[in-house]
């Protein structure tokens, strides 16, 4: 099994917070470009370099290890994952029908095809998008070459960018793919989680001891710009999707690599804030949902929020084994 890699631990800690303002805008009512800058080009990253993260390390486990044994692992941890915090969500979700009016069988029974085709919770849409990935990718990358794993990832995420961020400007082949719209989740995993992945299974592929840290940190600066300038460009034309463009994976993706090659060089330990990153990812929604009425401040939401689910997270999983005595 591939060993702990500390800074790619403490990427993915850091890009959960990036997810907490994504979906809070600290910066919204200080201005709208210091906003977009920070919301969409620097925490827009996050996702993708959650995924190249999974597929990076999966395909590392597979080729020390039973594959099958560690796609079914995988697997069963994910769906247990999404279908307890769908189930948490949905108290909420239960809470917000009945005080808005609107609470009915009719409601329910579409919350559970949502459950199934499209997503629980508006960020759920992660884990239910890697359960539908996840058997395709574990195929593809037992019976390809990690170049074409390449070729794969560059040709979907191409279809994605034009479906996803483009969609204004070419509507005509974002239509095509809004004949799937029912199946939601079957189109972000395959068009936009299966590519991440497989740009992770590449990465797998090479050797990260060669590359030296300040032409990595020169490559990460070069795909940070050219960022900045796709998302400038689609929001001047009046786009306003930023979340997956063109250059978003390849920025995740040097990110990832740049945390590897200096973590290699580096005995710090951050598994507990890794652990910490996935639960506060799922968790904040829902302390969102309970500070709105009471904080008017959206930056004051957003560091209320970072705060007070970091802190539930890492002392979950810093006592985890008490828990689950408890739970007995």
């Amino acid at each position: 099994m591939q060993t702990r890699n500390g800074y790619v631990d403490l990427g993915k800690f850091i890009a959960a917070l990036f997810v907490i303002a994504i979906h809070t805008r600290p910066f919204q009512d200080i201005s709208v470009d210091i906003d977009f800058f920070f919301v969409d080009t620097i925490c827009r990253m996050a996702v993708p370099f959650f995924a190249i993260c999974t597929g990076f390390y999966f395909t590392k486990a597979i080729n020390n290890s039973t594959g099958v044994v560690v796609f079914k692992k995988t697997f069963l941890k994910i769906a247990k994952m999404y279908l307890s915090w769908s189930f948490l969500y949905l108290i909420i979700l239960l809470i917000d029908w009945h005080n808005s009016g609107i609470l009915s069988i009719n409601i329910f029974i579409g919350w559970c095809k949502s459950l199934l085709f499209s997503s629980s919770y508006y960020h759920l849409w992660y884990l239910i998008s890697l359960l539908y990935a996840l058997p395709l990718f574990f195929i593809i990358i037992n019976n390809v070459s990690k170049k074409c794993c390449l070729g794969i990832a560059i040709f979907l995420w191409i279809l994605e960018s034009i479906s996803y961020g483009y969609s204004f400007l070419v509507p005509i082949i974002s239509s095509k793919f809004s004949i799937i719209s029912s199946f939601e989740a079957f189109n972000t995993g395959i068009l936009r989680m299966l590519p991440l992945l497989l740009f992770g299974a590449w990465i797998s592929g090479k050797d990260l001891t060669v590359p030296s840290i300040n032409r990595s940190v020169l490559i990460f600066l070069l795909f940070f710009l050219l960022l900045v300038i796709e998302a400038t460009i689609i929001r001047y034309w009046g786009g306003d999707h930023f979340s997956f463009i063109f250059i978003t994976p390849a920025l995740s993706a040097s990110a990832f690599v740049l945390l590897y090659i200096r973590g290699l060089r580096s005995t710090a330990n951050f598994r507990l804030l890794a652990k910490a990153s996935m639960t506060i990812y799922c968790l904040h929604p829902a302390i969102i949902w309970l500070l709105n009425g009471f904080i008017s401040s959206r930056l004051f939401l957003c560091l209320s929020v970072t705060i007070i689910t970091s802190l539930i997270s890492i002392v979950y999983h810093k006592n985890k084994h008490y828990f689950a005595i408890i739970a007995l």
